[in-house]
């Protein structure tokens, strides 16, 4: 897939893909079978490992040491990394980059999550509700500049949400779990069309994840 998201209810199917994306993104070893990208295992290969980016629910940022700390370590191991673009996006999205991580509150944290995102250039980009807490404005920011990054590198983003309303217009396909299952795998337009009436306007995800 190019834009997928994944949609879940329960805390149980969100903890599943909590676990989806830290064995796709080499940080959990698989019990049995292998996960790979680009034909390279994503747990022994360093440079599988270097091509993905997992970021958002206090993942992959040095938690307790000041943002520059993580900003170094990432470019010194994301080879595609861009200085001016983080630069860029911290100064837009008004991080304070004087503080750890961990004493950022949630939507800073976001905001800071979403300046890696945006700056590694990686082919795959992992993002496990990375919205959580932003405001409107730094929200709609970002998904304008996640939309220009995808248009120019085209890399693979999998987007973890519960807040179908804010991507419905950049995702291509939707994967549904519920109660532990697979409810549906489909394209976004599909999934919206399956749940639009005979000569109604075309319902909306969250429209469709009501009707499901």
């Amino acid at each position: 897939y190019d834009l997928l998201t994944f949609y879940s209810r329960a805390y149980e199917d969100q903890s599943r893909i909590t676990r989806i994306m830290d064995l796709a993104a080499g940080m959990r070893r698989p019990t049995r079978g292998s996960v790979s990208v680009s034909g390279l295992d994503a747990v022994e290969d360093s440079s599988a490992r270097s091509s993905i980016c997992l970021l958002g629910t206090r993942r992959g940022l040095l938690e307790r040491a000041p943002v520059k700390d993580s900003l170094a370590l990432w470019e010194a191991t994301r080879p595609h990394w861009n200085r001016q673009d983080a630069e860029q996006y911290l100064d837009l999205f008004e991080v304070p980059v004087k503080r750890a991580p961990a004493r950022l509150s949630q939507g800073q944290r976001s905001a800071l999550d979403a300046v890696f995102a945006l700056a590694c250039h990686c082919p795959v980009l992992l993002l496990d509700e990375i919205q959580l807490g932003m405001d409107a404005v730094v929200r709609r920011a970002f998904w304008n500049a996640l939309l220009d990054l995808y248009v120019r590198d085209r890399p693979t983003i999998i987007i973890s949400s519960h807040e179908v309303d804010d991507i419905e217009d950049l995702v291509e396909d939707v994967v549904v779990l519920q109660q532990g299952g697979l409810a549906a795998a489909t394209s976004a337009d599909e999934l919206r069309a399956a749940a639009t009436a005979p000569d109604a306007p075309l319902a909306s995800l969250t429209d469709a994840l009501v009707d499901m």
